[in-house]
């Protein structure tokens, strides 16, 4: 998947939760952030994905080590 399908998946079910809970989701801007950056973890052992480039500190050893889709 790309980033922004991660992101878009990750946004939609943060608001479906919120609208199951009745929660405003609109009000509650860090949760969207953070679904946001969560969405797109699962990627970071890629160096040339969004989250691999913004944190190659971090990505750069996991893919050297046990690659995508291992750890």
């Amino acid at each position: 998947m790309t980033a922004p399908t991660h992101i878009t998946f990750s946004l939609l079910t943060t608001a479906t939760v919120f609208s199951l809970t009745g929660s405003p989701l609109h009000r509650d801007f860090p949760a969207v952030l953070c679904a946001a950056v969560g969405g797109l973890l699962p990627d970071i052992d890629l160096t040339e994905t969004a989250i691999g480039r913004a944190l190659p500190f971090v990505s750069d050893p996991i893919e050297r080590t046990w690659g995508h889709r291992t750890i």
